[in-house]
């Protein structure tokens, strides 16, 4: 059975996330007791916030929200265009939580720009897992595309016999028309 868009963005943020930890990971596990980053930033949103949050690692919206919030933690591995990448990622992230839709170019998008994050903080095997993701579902698109323009092109054929009678069965023409002087 084929997956929808957003079963498609469901199985990027999945490699997203597995791809983006180690790489938030090696870069705030230095700063927190122990390594656990979560419970750092816990703390401090609960202290700026008022109310405690709980994160987990895990979560790529979470990890693309350290990423875009904390970005000076990253010690400039981070370009302007990754960083917009996350924060692109952060918007569909929002839209697949609130249950939006998503069109074939949506998921194209949102699909390259993972693979483009994931190429960028250095997990090559998850950003294989989306491209092949991506071209699928570019596949399945074109194929779609193709069936339609056939679907359209095949209604306007026109075989003899099927269309229009001929105008001379239809009304008699005058006598020197008939008779081919005219």
């Amino acid at each position: 059975m084929a997956l929808s868009n957003k079963d498609k963005i469901s199985r990027g943020f999945d490699a997203l996330g597995r791809g983006l930890r180690p790489f938030v990971d090696q870069h705030l596990g230095g700063s927190a007791p122990q390594g656990d980053w979560v419970a750092l930033m816990e703390a401090r949103d609960a202290q700026r916030h008022g109310s405690a949050r709980e994160y987990s690692a895990d979560d790529p919206r979470f990890l693309l929200k350290v990423l875009t919030e904390e970005w000076r933690a990253f010690g400039g591995e981070l370009s302007r265009m990754t960083q917009t990448y996350a924060s692109e990622l952060r918007d569909v992230g929002n839209r697949f939580a609130h249950g939006a839709a998503f069109t074939t170019d949506d998921t194209t998008r949102a699909l390259d720009t993972m693979e483009r994050l994931l190429t960028d903080v250095h997990a090559p095997e998850q950003a294989a897992v989306v491209s092949g993701l991506r071209v699928e579902h570019q596949r399945a698109a074109f194929e779609e595309q193709t069936k339609r323009t056939v679907r359209a092109a095949v209604g306007t054929v026109s075989t003899p016999g099927t269309g229009l009678k001929p105008w001379r069965d239809v009304i008699t023409p005058h006598d020197d028309v008939a008779r081919g002087q005219f």
